[in-house]
Protein backbone atom coordinates (compact mmCIF):
# COMPACT_ATOMS: atom_id res chain seq x y z
CA UNK A 1 0.00 0.00 0.00
CA UNK A 2 2.65 2.49 1.34
CA UNK A 3 4.60 1.90 -2.37
CA UNK A 4 1.59 2.46 -4.16
CA UNK A 5 0.78 5.44 -2.84
CA UNK A 6 4.59 6.62 -3.20
CA UNK A 7 4.21 5.74 -6.49
CA UNK A 8 1.03 7.62 -7.11
CA UNK A 9 2.54 10.52 -5.35
CA UNK A 10 6.03 10.56 -7.91
CA UNK A 11 3.20 10.36 -11.21
CA UNK A 12 1.06 12.89 -9.55
CA UNK A 13 4.60 15.43 -9.02
CA UNK A 14 5.57 14.32 -12.61
CA UNK A 15 2.34 15.32 -13.88
CA UNK A 16 2.79 18.48 -12.45
CA UNK A 17 6.24 18.88 -13.35
CA UNK A 18 5.00 18.54 -17.07
CA UNK A 19 2.68 20.72 -17.05
CA UNK A 20 4.79 23.80 -15.10
CA UNK A 21 7.55 22.93 -17.67
CA UNK A 22 4.84 22.78 -20.56
CA UNK A 23 2.43 25.54 -19.89
CA UNK A 24 3.49 27.94 -17.35
CA UNK A 25 7.10 28.21 -17.88
CA UNK A 26 7.20 27.84 -21.41
CA UNK A 27 7.27 31.42 -22.96
CA UNK A 28 10.24 32.33 -20.38
CA UNK A 29 11.84 28.61 -21.79
CA UNK A 30 11.29 29.34 -25.43
CA UNK A 31 12.22 32.90 -25.09
CA UNK A 32 16.26 31.92 -25.57
CA UNK A 33 17.60 29.09 -27.12
CA UNK A 34 19.89 27.77 -24.36
CA UNK A 35 16.57 27.78 -22.34
CA UNK A 36 15.07 25.58 -24.88
CA UNK A 37 17.70 23.24 -25.84
CA UNK A 38 19.62 22.71 -22.74
CA UNK A 39 16.58 22.73 -20.34
CA UNK A 40 13.44 22.06 -21.86
CA UNK A 41 13.97 19.24 -23.75
CA UNK A 42 16.26 17.06 -21.15
CA UNK A 43 13.58 18.17 -18.24
CA UNK A 44 10.65 16.69 -20.67
CA UNK A 45 12.61 13.51 -21.21
CA UNK A 46 13.42 13.43 -17.54
CA UNK A 47 10.04 13.21 -16.87
CA UNK A 48 8.94 10.69 -19.00
CA UNK A 49 11.64 8.84 -17.62
CA UNK A 50 10.51 9.20 -13.93
CA UNK A 51 7.22 8.59 -15.06
CA UNK A 52 7.94 4.93 -16.52
CA UNK A 53 10.63 3.78 -13.72
CA UNK A 54 7.28 3.55 -11.64
CA UNK A 55 6.03 0.63 -13.82
CA UNK A 56 8.63 -2.05 -12.96
CA UNK A 57 7.18 -4.28 -14.97
CA UNK A 58 7.55 -1.75 -18.34
CA UNK A 59 10.52 -3.18 -20.36
CA UNK A 60 11.12 -4.02 -24.30
CA UNK A 61 12.83 -7.55 -23.48
CA UNK A 62 12.50 -8.85 -27.38
CA UNK A 63 15.98 -7.31 -29.29
CA UNK A 64 14.16 -6.62 -32.55
CA UNK A 65 11.58 -4.24 -30.79
CA UNK A 66 14.37 -3.04 -28.20
CA UNK A 67 16.45 -1.90 -31.71
CA UNK A 68 13.59 -0.54 -33.22
CA UNK A 69 12.18 2.27 -29.94
CA UNK A 70 16.12 2.76 -29.71
CA UNK A 71 15.57 3.97 -33.68
CA UNK A 72 12.63 6.05 -32.22
CA UNK A 73 14.40 7.02 -30.17
CA UNK A 74 17.42 8.46 -31.96
CA UNK A 75 15.21 9.86 -34.89
CA UNK A 76 12.97 11.86 -32.16
CA UNK A 77 15.96 13.49 -30.72
CA UNK A 78 17.85 13.97 -34.86
CA UNK A 79 14.70 15.64 -35.81
CA UNK A 80 13.60 18.12 -32.85
CA UNK A 81 17.70 19.17 -33.07
CA UNK A 82 16.92 20.45 -36.96
CA UNK A 83 16.86 24.03 -37.21
CA UNK A 84 13.64 24.31 -38.74
CA UNK A 85 11.90 21.89 -36.33
CA UNK A 86 13.37 24.78 -33.64
CA UNK A 87 12.01 27.13 -35.21
CA UNK A 88 8.33 25.80 -35.74
CA UNK A 89 8.50 24.96 -32.02
CA UNK A 90 9.15 28.53 -30.85
CA UNK A 91 6.48 30.17 -33.09
CA UNK A 92 3.65 27.35 -33.10
CA UNK A 93 2.08 26.34 -29.79
CA UNK A 94 0.74 22.83 -31.22
CA UNK A 95 3.78 21.90 -32.80
CA UNK A 96 5.73 22.63 -29.19
CA UNK A 97 2.95 20.92 -27.66
CA UNK A 98 3.93 17.71 -29.69
CA UNK A 99 7.45 17.94 -29.22
CA UNK A 100 6.82 17.84 -25.08
CA UNK A 101 4.47 15.13 -25.47
CA UNK A 102 7.30 13.65 -28.30
CA UNK A 103 10.05 13.72 -25.48
CA UNK A 104 8.09 11.84 -22.78
CA UNK A 105 7.16 9.41 -25.34
CA UNK A 106 11.16 9.44 -25.60
CA UNK A 107 11.92 9.04 -21.97
CA UNK A 108 9.36 6.09 -21.25
CA UNK A 109 10.81 3.98 -23.94
CA UNK A 110 14.06 4.63 -22.88
CA UNK A 111 13.74 3.56 -19.57
CA UNK A 112 11.80 0.74 -21.21
CA UNK A 113 14.95 -0.15 -23.41
CA UNK A 114 17.77 0.44 -20.85
CA UNK A 115 15.85 -2.32 -18.51
CA UNK A 116 16.22 -5.37 -20.37
CA UNK A 117 18.80 -4.14 -23.61
CA UNK A 118 22.48 -5.20 -23.60
CA UNK A 119 24.63 -3.69 -21.83
CA UNK A 120 26.76 -3.28 -25.17
CA UNK A 121 23.73 -1.52 -26.86
CA UNK A 122 23.43 0.75 -23.84
CA UNK A 123 26.54 2.04 -24.18
CA UNK A 124 26.76 2.39 -28.36
CA UNK A 125 23.48 4.72 -27.76
CA UNK A 126 25.18 7.11 -25.25
CA UNK A 127 28.32 7.56 -27.20
CA UNK A 128 26.08 8.23 -29.98
CA UNK A 129 23.96 10.65 -28.29
CA UNK A 130 26.78 12.29 -27.16
CA UNK A 131 28.71 12.66 -30.46
CA UNK A 132 25.89 14.01 -32.12
CA UNK A 133 24.91 16.75 -29.55
CA UNK A 134 28.88 17.37 -29.98
CA UNK A 135 28.26 17.45 -33.77
CA UNK A 136 25.03 19.83 -32.96
CA UNK A 137 27.15 21.97 -30.35
CA UNK A 138 29.93 22.53 -32.72
CA UNK A 139 27.63 23.08 -35.62
CA UNK A 140 26.03 25.73 -33.49
CA UNK A 141 29.23 27.55 -32.62
CA UNK A 142 31.08 27.29 -35.78
CA UNK A 143 28.54 29.03 -38.16
CA UNK A 144 28.39 33.04 -38.10
CA UNK A 145 24.88 32.65 -39.97
CA UNK A 146 21.70 32.44 -38.03
CA UNK A 147 20.42 28.72 -38.55
CA UNK A 148 17.18 29.35 -36.63
CA UNK A 149 15.47 32.39 -37.17
CA UNK A 150 13.51 32.35 -33.77
CA UNK A 151 17.08 33.03 -32.18
CA UNK A 152 20.10 35.21 -32.75
CA UNK A 153 23.32 34.11 -34.02
CA UNK A 154 25.15 34.95 -30.07
CA UNK A 155 22.35 32.46 -29.07
CA UNK A 156 23.20 29.67 -31.33
CA UNK A 157 27.08 30.21 -30.09
CA UNK A 158 26.38 30.31 -26.48
CA UNK A 159 23.92 27.16 -26.86
CA UNK A 160 26.57 25.16 -29.12
CA UNK A 161 29.44 25.94 -26.43
CA UNK A 162 26.95 24.71 -24.05
CA UNK A 163 25.89 21.78 -25.97
CA UNK A 164 29.88 20.81 -26.54
CA UNK A 165 30.24 20.72 -23.15
CA UNK A 166 27.22 18.75 -21.78
CA UNK A 167 28.36 16.18 -24.75
CA UNK A 168 31.54 15.85 -23.29
CA UNK A 169 30.08 15.23 -20.03
CA UNK A 170 28.09 12.79 -21.64
CA UNK A 171 31.02 10.83 -22.96
CA UNK A 172 32.99 11.01 -19.97
CA UNK A 173 30.05 9.02 -19.05
CA UNK A 174 29.69 7.10 -21.24
CA UNK A 175 33.48 5.68 -20.47
CA UNK A 176 32.83 5.14 -17.22
CA UNK A 177 29.98 2.56 -18.09
CA UNK A 178 31.83 1.02 -20.69
CA UNK A 179 34.84 0.41 -18.11
CA UNK A 180 32.49 -0.87 -14.95
CA UNK A 181 33.08 -4.52 -14.24
CA UNK A 182 29.85 -6.36 -15.41
CA UNK A 183 28.74 -7.55 -11.45
CA UNK A 184 29.04 -3.79 -10.79
CA UNK A 185 26.45 -2.54 -13.53
CA UNK A 186 22.40 -1.91 -12.21
CA UNK A 187 19.80 -1.99 -14.43
CA UNK A 188 16.91 0.36 -14.11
Amino acid sequence: MLKRRKNAIIILAAIIAFYFFSFYLNDWLSATMQRHQLIQLPVMILIGAVMASRFPKLAIEDLSWSITTFIFVMSSLTFWMIPRSVDYTVIYAKFNRLMHLNMLLVGVSLVAIFRAILSEVRIYFMGMISAMLMVSGVTLKVFKIQLCSSFTIEMQHETGTYMMLFSAGMFLLTVITFFRSPRDRKTL
